[in-house]
């Protein structure tokens, strides 16, 4: 039998918390329709790969600005290749390309509804 362990109190959300989530919440709504514009302007596959390609510059400097390392185990590579592929390539490519026929925010409700 489990031991029933008392329910913590609910504390104050701490008002720097707060900012991150309204600043994140923002940024990632303002995100779908600034892609639509710009596939608007550019070929949607490019697009979305420079995207790709600075967010992974942004991540690898970041890692290397604190020291920390982003290697991958040997045994895990191809796992993380084939999931990258399907889970992150795969649906920018997409969902850029379903930004050139919907409005942003069916879009956007489409791509966080798949399974």
């Amino acid at each position: 039998m489990s031991d029933p362990s008392p329910i913590p109190a609910r504390g104050r959300i701490a008002s720097g918390g707060l900012v991150f989530l309204t600043v994140t919440t923002v940024a990632w709504g303002l995100s779908w329709p600034v892609t639509k514009y710009l596939i608007a302007q550019w070929p949607p596959l490019p697009l979305r790969g420079l995207t790709g390609i600075a967010g992974s510059l942004a991540l690898f400097g970041y890692a290397a600005l604190r020291g920390d390392s982003l290697a991958v185990p040997r045994d895990q590579r191809l796992r993380l290749v084939v999931s990258a592929f399907f889970n992150v390539t795969l649906w920018m490519a997409v969902m850029g390309l379903a930004l050139l026929w919907l409005p942003a925010g069916e879009t956007a409700v489409i791509a966080y509804t798949m399974p």
